[in-house]
C-alpha cells in the first residue's frame, strides 16, 4: 500500500512538474526584445545641428538612449534605432542606426567610435556649417 501510494505522489510530482516547464518555456517564447523598427529612409533627412526634438519628429523615438558624461561640460547621448531592410535574407539580423548628440545637439549618424572626442560640437565643422 505504502508503494502505491508512493507512485501517485511521484505522477503528481511529474505532472506538477510538465506543467511548470510547459509555462516557463511559453513565457520565455513571448518575452522577447519588442524591438520599434523605422524605415531607413527616414534617416535621410537628418544632418549634425538638429534638436533633440527636431530627430524624433524625422524618425521617432530611440529603442534605447546611451548616455555619457565625456568632460563636465558635455553630455554625450547615442540613440540606437533598429531597422528593418527589405532584403528577406536579413530579417532575422536587423540594421542597427545611432544618432550621437552632444549637449542635446546631433553630432553624427552612423559613426564608426560614437564617444570619439573628435565628435564634439567644437570639433565639428559640419555642425557650425549646419546652424
Amino acid at each position: 500500500m505504502n508503494d502505491r501510494r508512493q507512485k501517485t505522489e511521484w505522477r503528481k510530482i511529474g505532472h506538477a512538474s510538465a506543467v511548470i516547464g510547459l509555462l516557463l518555456l511559453f513565457m520565455v517564447g513571448c518575452g522577447g526584445p519588442s524591438y520599434r523598427f523605422y524605415k531607413a529612409t527616414w534617416f535621410g533627412k537628418l544632418k549634425p545641428g538638429l534638436s533633440r526634438e527636431a530627430v524624433k519628429e524625422l524618425v521617432g523615438e530611440p529603442a534605447e538612449i546611451n548616455r555619457r558624461q565625456m568632460s563636465p561640460e558635455e553630455l554625450r547621448e547615442v540613440w540606437v534605432y533598429h531597422l528593418k531592410d527589405l532584403n528577406p535574407q536579413n530579417h532575422l539580423y536587423p540594421s542597427l542606426r545611432m544618432i550621437v548628440f552632444s549637449n542635446g545637439t546631433m553630432v553624427a549618424l552612423d559613426p564608426h567610435d560614437p564617444y570619439s572626442s573628435q565628435l564634439s560640437p567644437a570639433a565639428s565643422p559640419s555642425v557650425e556649417a549646419a546652424k
